[in-house]
């Protein structure tokens, strides 16, 4: 369990724009917003950084606070197309970036926050502290959090963080698009870990508002439609939720010419037929039977992988069991969520980065199938082993998840541990040597 990190006391928060929460941690001398317009505090004190240049420096050298970047590094993000003088200019503007951030140091004193580092720079970790550093950690403490309540407290905490584009000051070289991309998919997380909390929570009209108020910014977010059109329904409206649904379709064919996604179109047909799963637990009717603790037919897996190597191999491990049937195959994020779909597997074994971007897509179809066929077990395959990757996946609301590292997948007995695991109880990590964990 991550703690919710709780908000600094009033008086420090003179030397931050409105809007900005900064943490509970040891204050830093010089603290950082790149959350919006770049905000630059040196001791308490609002500090100007003149030159759009010196911004971006400060920028790209603030993202890997901590860490060494080469001069090279340096000049790539912060020109798209460097001049012959990039080199001397960089050297201007870091001695320029010295005077503002450490006003205390005398002449030819060590630097404290921001240091030479081999053919290189970097801010010191000790001495700076970053919103967008802040805002990763409340995420992961987000996404692993052991109740709803403390999900949504955290959520919002972390969306407290943003003050308007993040990164304003980079300009449009490259880098900052991709960053911003990344930065941009994080807050969109966030929105929908708000979301799915008050729902949890039973606060249908609060998730209808903050899955709506979301969509305003990314009328394209499929995740956040199914989102509003579940609280609309869980909230007694199942008309308004097939609204929603004909409105998320009509904004995807006239805006991008494409029709609902597999699971969205499923979460239709499940308002249709009234399906009682769309209900929270309590409400929802009782099964005909209880979920076996033991197997008598083969388990049904869809599996999700993009190098055809592993692919064909994990397929080839998984046929030699008589306890396994591999109703699909897929190599991408859609083609995965399509064949749970169309196929309604016991089990999607998937990469926890697929095509397109080959970014966490593995967790964000755990979020996906969370909502809309929680019966559908997921296991994922990473190469990580840091357990604060790992527990992303086991939010407050989730079971029959599991975390399986690739350097297990060539044991048959790992992998077939991993599915039976997921099928039957609720929680499957491996730990570096091999060894598992669950939770009945």
């Amino acid at each position: 369990m991550f703690p919710i990190r709780r908000a600094r006391p009033l008086a420090m928060l003179a030397c931050m724009p409105p809007g900005v929460v900064r943490t509970s941690k040891p204050a830093a001398r010089v603290e950082l917003g790149l959350l919006g317009p770049l905000s630059v505090c040196v001791e308490g004190r609002p500090t100007a950084v003149p030159g759009r240049l010196a911004r971006a420096l400060l920028a790209i050298l603030a993202l890997d606070t901590g860490r060494s970047l080469s001069v090279a590094a340096i000049i790539e993000r912060l020109w798209d197309e460097p001049p012959t003088s990039a080199r001397n200019t960089l050297q201007t503007y870091v001695a320029h970036l010295r005077r503002v951030l450490e006003p205390w140091r005398a002449p030819g004193g060590p630097n404290a926050v921001l240091e030479t580092a081999g053919d290189g720079y970097r801010l010191v970790g000790s001495a700076v502290a970053v919103d967008v550093a802040d805002f990763e950690e409340l995420m992961v403490a987000a996404r692993t959090a052991d109740e709803p309540a403390e999900q949504l407290a955290t959520a919002e905490t972390a969306l407290a963080l943003w003050r308007g584009e993040p990164l304003a000051d980079l300009g449009p070289v490259r880098y900052a698009h991709g960053e911003r991309a990344r930065l941009g998919e994080l807050e969109r997380d966030a929105h929908q870990l708000r979301a799915e909390a008050l729902m949890a929570l039973g606060h249908s009209h609060a998730a209808i508002a903050a899955a709506d108020a979301a969509l305003g910014a990314n009328p394209y977010d499929e995740a956040m439609w199914g989102l509003g059109i579940l609280a609309r329904y869980r909230a007694g409206r199942p008309a308004d939720a097939l609204a929603a649904y004909h409105r998320a379709r009509d904004v995807l064919a006239t805006d991008l010419g494409l029709e609902p996604s597999a699971p969205l179109r499923a979460l239709e047909a499940a308002v249709l037929a009234h399906d009682p799963t769309l209900l929270p637990g309590p409400e929802r009717p009782p099964r005909a039977t209880a979920r076996p603790t033991c197997r008598s037919a083969p388990l049904r897996v869809v599996v999700g992988e993009d190098d055809l190597l592993v692919r064909e191999g994990l397929l080839r491990l998984l046929a030699r069991s008589g306890d396994v049937t591999v109703v699909a195959a897929t190599a991408t994020y859609d083609e995965a969520l399509d064949a749970v779909e169309r196929h309604r597997p016991d089990v999607l074994m998937t990469d926890i980065r697929m095509p397109p971007h080959q970014r966490d897509e593995g967790i964000r179809i755990a979020g996906e199938l969370r909502v809309r066929r929680p019966d559908v077990g997921v296991v994922l395959l990473s190469q990580l082993a840091d357990p604060h990757y790992a527990r992303q996946v086991f939010m407050p609301t989730a079971t029959r998840r599991g975390y399986l590292l690739k350097e297990h997948v060539g044991r048959p007995d790992q992998l077939l541990t991993a599915l039976l695991t997921v099928a039957i109880v609720d929680l499957l990590v491996t730990s570096g040597e091999g060894e598992g964990r669950h939770r009945p």
